[in-house]
């Protein structure tokens, strides 16, 4: 079987590269709203309207019947509380986008970043109004491209091909996800292999097309990769090419199928 790898150093609200329908899934955690980076934009109204062109592109490159898996947190700034998760929902089926899931996944209990501290608030003004709960978890919102067509004709090999081990995944049978963070190596907002994992094998089959419009270390590209997944990764940061290459295993081959690669806009473009 044939399969492709293809990293685009750019900026994903324009994937004219892309056809129409021409993804079977996708599966990404767009930037934290802080992250301002390279996206440049100057405000929550601009994110969110960042973030509304970026995911009309995805809306056209992903086939009907198919699923767009999104990972995202609320976040505090200057004082002011982002519900995040809620403005993307609305903002996904103002797209056309058909709500299917919520799933949350959850950092184990002592999770020490910043949003896992933020009970000590209370224990130092031990009053009412101080309290903070500890942010554990994050917001997975599972949208199709009109009505989930189950079963349907692959774009690659047999139905037989993707069938699922249920007891593999047994821990995985709830709403709730229990998980470890990622170590972030080189990038500062890796989301866990093993959420990009699931969402691959739940919801796609093999020798789909797998997108992620923001993949940072490269995460879905290898984890599409290893289950026998094209992918399409964009990344708006070209310091993370060779990260991204490192985690996927570049221009590695395989004895049983025939993989390509290729590097849009990057350093070196093989």
């Amino acid at each position: 079987m044939r399969f492709k790898h293809t990293l685009v150093i750019g900026d994903s609200e324009n994937m004219e590269m892309l056809k129409d329908g021409s993804v079977g899934l996708v599966v990404t955690s767009p930037p934290y709203y802080q992250m301002r980076g390279e996206l440049k934009y100057s405000n929550y109204d601009a994110y969110l309207e960042k973030m509304k062109n970026v995911f009309a592109e995805v809306y056209r490159v992903l086939r009907r019947g198919r699923i767009c898996a999104v990972n995202v947190s609320s976040y505090t700034e200057d004082g002011v509380r982002y519900c995040i998760p809620a403005h993307f929902l609305v903002l996904l089926e103002g797209l056309g986008f058909t709500f299917c899931e919520e799933i949350i996944w959850v950092r184990p209990e002592g999770f020490v970043g910043a949003g896992g501290r933020r009970v000590g608030n209370v224990i130092q003004h031990p009053y009412p109004l101080y309290y903070y709960p500890n942010w554990l978890h994050e917001t997975i919102w599972v949208v199709s491209k009109g009505d989930v067509k189950r079963g349907a004709k692959t774009q690659l090999g047999k139905l037989e091909d993707s069938v699922i081990n249920i007891r593999k995944y047994i821990n995985y049978a709830s709403t709730v996800w229990r998980m470890q963070t990622a170590s972030n190596h080189g990038h500062c907002a890796m989301f866990p292999n093993v959420l990009a994992h699931n969402l691959i094998v739940f919801y796609s089959y093999v020798g789909d097309v797998v997108l992620d419009p923001f993949v940072g270390s490269g995460t879905t590209m290898a984890e599409a990769k290893k289950v026998r997944r094209s992918s399409v990764g964009f990344e708006i940061n070209g310091e993370y090419e060779a990260l991204i290459k490192e985690k996927v295993g570049w221009l590695q081959t395989s004895f049983a199928d025939e993989i390509e690669y290729e590097v849009i806009g990057g350093k070196n473009n093989e």
